[in-house]
């Protein structure tokens, strides 16, 4: 019961993490004035035909929809207090552009907020997982498209296989179980659960920046994580899954989930792995 809950859960956010945020920031200090993002959502470059309720609940909205009406508050794997300070080394500048995706009832993204993380933007698949977020997040967390001028989180409804941002829009990615969910969104058809997943990562690689980050917190479907990153030549892996300490002496060990680490590989970085 508690493996098929997990799946379920996962494959929600998962596609919950379909719902994406079209945002566009920029606060007063410099640091933001060239970081903006398309509000206006083009033609979806792909059409995705949602699968029946007897080949994946997990793919579809509706069932989705019902899920969070039930479930208004949820910590996948683990909390921002375990998971803080490894953000903090992969990620030190506070003012990144930060996204997340399938974000979903999770608290974690108020934690983080308050945690001095202010220019996030965050989507579900579902628009109750978006709801959830932002009675979460509350109107003062919350800024809505226009708003340039201060902090806060942008929500959307999106889908991760095809985001609606333009090209270089994010500094990092922190992904917690919505890459576990896209995969188990294909159901028993593991090569639709594959392409779905490259899709998905595909589309990170394309919205981060040069140096961009992506943090995956995976537990139910590591492996195919890490087979669908090795496969794309794009990325540099920074952390594998084993125990890390970071300068201030934390551990990876103490977060009940593996935690996977890519940034944006350089020509040389390229060069090297051909070798």
């Amino acid at each position: 019961m508690l493996i098929e809950r997990i799946e379920m859960y996962i494959c929600g956010i998962c596609l919950t993490t379909a719902a994406l945020t079209s945002f566009a920031a920029a606060f007063i200090d410099p640091l933001f004035a060239d970081r903006r993002i398309s509000t206006k959502q083009s033609k979806l470059r792909y059409s995705f035909k949602e699968p029946s309720s007897h080949d994946s609940k997990f793919g579809r909205r509706e069932y989705w929809n019902e899920f969070y009406k039930s479930e208004e508050e949820f910590s996948w794997y683990t909390g921002w207090e375990d998971l803080e300070p490894f953000v903090r080394d992969l990620v030190p500048c506070e003012k990144s552009h930060i996204l997340i995706p399938g974000v979903g009832s999770d608290r974690v993204i108020v934690d983080m907020y308050d945690a001095g993380y202010q220019n996030l933007t965050a989507f579900d698949y579902a628009k109750a997982g978006e709801g959830c977020s932002r009675k979460l997040l509350g109107d003062d967390r919350v800024r809505e498209e226009g708003e340039h001028h201060s902090p806060g989180v942008i929500l959307l409804v999106a889908d991760a296989r095809n985001l609606p941002f333009e090209d270089s829009s994010f500094d990092a990615v922190l992904d917690k179980g919505t890459l576990d969910a896209i995969y188990l969104s294909g159901g028993r058809d593991k090569k639709l659960a594959a392409e779905y997943l490259s899709m998905a990562v595909s589309e990170l690689s394309r919205v981060l920046t040069k140096d961009g980050i992506v943090i995956s917190v995976t537990v139910a479907c590591t492996g195919a994580i890490q087979s669908t990153f090795d496969s794309c030549d794009v990325w540099k892996q920074i952390r594998d899954g084993t125990p890390y300490i970071t300068e201030d002496g934390f551990a990876t060990n103490n977060v009940d989930a593996t935690l996977l680490a890519w940034t944006i590989a350089k020509k040389q970085d390229l060069k090297n792995k051909d070798k």
